[in-house]
């Protein structure tokens, strides 16, 4: 171990910090450093929902959604429904976050085949933005303009002629209607109708609509016709199939039930577009997809607070001038001009190379590379170190991205603050006119060996202006040693 002191469990947050500030978002989504071309973000069949974080700098994302292809019926030989395939354009603010779910193909069988499910893209308050219609399950009787996802918002009828037990489609994104032997697909917002019955013996689930989760409907048998087993409906609202009868598709409104005596077509699920320069076509097979691109060149992410020695001019856009320490802690070095070796004063802003613009990866030369202080023993209130930080001319920040150290504390808190002065005389650390812009707490990261670190906590603001920004790091002891304030570093971007 590098140092010993004895450790202080530290549990009193530092007062004065409002809440608002205290906003921590972690992006997944895909990050683009280069200056030009498009980012594709492919999502496949999985089964359970999931989220797109719209890039920094994106300003328009085309969509493309593929609702999944119904069950087959293979005595006969009939295919299933193709789903539907929509595409969009839209208007989208970087760092934004979708709602996606990616329909399943529905389940093959005799004569009863199962539904597809609908592919869904929405905003995170849950608006419908793209959906694209699932295909019905095909039956001995069997039409494919029934089968086949509508490409209109209005979900497809069952189909089975003679009979009186078919059912139609949804419209307005509710789900399909229950045939005699099937329930509905789901739609956007309703379930599909489960009522319904066969002589005595309940009928097959009614898939589940997109913001109800996206289930699809069970299976089940049935004594009016003969008993047989059937399949579930697949996953994005997809309807159960019964014996004799398939399963309607799922989509932004639901497809109608069949009766099913003899085996009926599952009708096919509706689509939705909601975005510019539409088209549509109902082709897919097999499972539902989504496809995003950001068919725009991205703003190449420059790191405001890159620091480096006085000899590297071309690397030295900004550089500390105080180093300083808040309750209790101390600087465990002070030189403002060591930028080599470990534990030194002005690292945090050092990257020594190779991901200087990368705001996912910070390279070091050594674990032991990053801002330092000691905590001391003070139990009113969190130890804290601080950074004075000057850019050398007026920025434009809106983005924070706080790297950890892998030595033997962390940093578990961090917030940043902006100064109305542009001279060229730093404010000390203490001056009144500092703004706290944002921070909060700061996950554990993640170290490559000794090369790289990895899964920083990134935090977003309402961009601001200012040349100079103070850094203030805690340790409150939950994520290592309480005895030292380690920060690996800080990378700060306009966007």
């Amino acid at each position: 171990m590098k140092r010993l002191h004895t450790a202080v469990a530290l549990s009193v947050l530092l007062v004065g910090l409002p809440t608002s500030a205290q906003t921590l978002i972690h992006h997944t989504g895909t990050l683009k450093s280069a200056a030009t071309g498009s980012v594709t973000t492919t999502f496949n069949y999985t089964g359970a929902k999931t989220t797109y974080t719209v890039p920094y700098g994106a300003t328009s994302i085309v969509i493309t959604a593929k609702g999944a292809q119904g069950g087959s019926a293979t005595t006969p030989g009939n295919a299933g429904g193709l789903g539907a395939v929509v595409t969009g354009t839209f208007t989208v603010t970087g760092g934004s976050v979708l709602n996606l779910l990616v329909g399943g193909a529905g389940t093959n069988h005799l004569d009863s085949a199962s539904r597809g499910g609908g592919s869904f893209v929405a905003t995170a308050a849950n608006a419908a933005l793209l959906v694209a219609g699932g295909g019905g399950g095909a039956g001995t009787n069997y039409s494919a303009a029934a089968a086949n996802a509508s490409l209109t918002t209005t979900g497809n009828t069952g189909y089975d002629p003679g009979r009186t037990g078919n059912a139609a489609g949804g419209s307005g994104g509710a789900g399909g209607g229950a045939g005699r032997l099937t329930g509905g697909g789901g739609g956007f917002s309703g379930n599909g109708v489960a009522s319904g019955s066969d002589g005595g013996a309940s009928i097959s689930g009614p898939g589940i609509s997109f913001l109800n989760g996206g289930a699809g409907g069970a299976s089940s048998t049935s004594s009016a016709c003969a008993t047989w087993s059937s399949a579930p409906g697949g996953f994005g609202g997809g309807g159960g199939a019964g014996y004799a009868a398939a399963g309607a598709g799922g989509g932004y409104s639901g497809g109608g039930g069949t009766d099913g005596c003899p085996a009926g077509t599952g009708g096919g699920g509706g689509s939705y577009n909601g975005g510019t320069n539409p088209s549509s076509a109902v082709t897919n097979t097999g499972h539902g997809q989504i496809i995003i691109t950001v068919p725009v060149s991205l703003p190449t992410l420059t790191n405001w607070l890159r620091g480096a020695p006085t000899s590297d001019p071309a690397n030295r856009r900004a550089f500390v001038t105080s180093i300083s320490a808040l309750n209790g802690a101390s600087n465990y070095t002070s030189s403002l001009e060591t930028w080599t070796g470990s534990w030194q004063a002005p690292q945090a802003i050092y990257e020594h190379g190779g991901n200087l613009d990368d705001p996912t990866t910070w390279y070091q030369t050594g674990t032991g590379e990053g801002s330092t202080w000691s905590t001391g023993s003070s139990a009113s209130a969190i130890p804290a170190g601080e950074l004075v930080v000057d850019m050398q001319q007026v920025r434009t920040l809106a983005r924070f991205v706080v790297f950890q150290m892998f030595s033997d504390g962390k940093t578990t808190h961090a917030y940043f603050y902006s100064h109305p002065s542009t001279s060229a005389t730093p404010p000390t650390n203490t001056d009144a006119g500092w703004v706290l812009r944002g921070g909060g707490a700061v996950g554990a990261g993640a170290t490559n060996a000794s090369t790289t670190v990895t899964s920083p906590t990134t935090f977003t603001m309402t961009p601001f202006t200012s040349r100079y920004i103070k850094i203030r790091a805690q340790n409150d002891g939950t994520l290592l040693s309480p005895s030292y304030i380690e920060l690996k570093g800080v990378k700060a971007f306009s966007q």
